[in-house]
């Protein structure tokens, strides 16, 4: 790469979601973590250095988070529906699957033991 970093080398080897992998390698001659540092960041320096003389930047990581103003449940749709579903409650007329608890526990639990014994995902 450089004189000063003659064990430099960098390729390209893999797509992310969301970039393209590169990975750098460079050996250094050196056991002070201060050097290791020194030598670390001004190598990182002078890619930056390189890409941007290459009339280009990285592309760093952000996130847009949008606000808005809420304003809450309407009181009176949410009584409305309250009162809806107290009549249904009343009549025994609610909406949803009443299942017996016995029934769809002991369907589980074969479901499981079959999927272990057969090492399958499916009852």
């Amino acid at each position: 790469m450089t004189q000063r970093f003659p064990s430099a080398g960098i390729r390209f080897s893999g797509f992310e979601d969301h970039a393209l992998r590169l990975e750098l390698s460079c050996y250094q001659l050196t056991t002070n973590d201060t050097e290791y540092l020194a030598i670390r960041e001004d190598l990182l320096l002078r890619i930056l250095e390189m890409v941007k003389a290459a009339g280009t930047a990285f592309a760093l990581p952000s996130r847009t988070v949008y606000l808005t103003g809420d304003l809450g449940l309407d009181p009176r749709k949410t009584a409305e529906t309250e009162q809806k579903v107290k009549q249904w409650r009343e009549h025994h007329k609610l909406p949803f699957p009443d299942f017996d608890p016995n029934k769809v526990l002991g369907k589980a639990k074969r479901c499981f033991k079959w999927t272990v014994k057969k090492g399958l995902w499916r009852c």
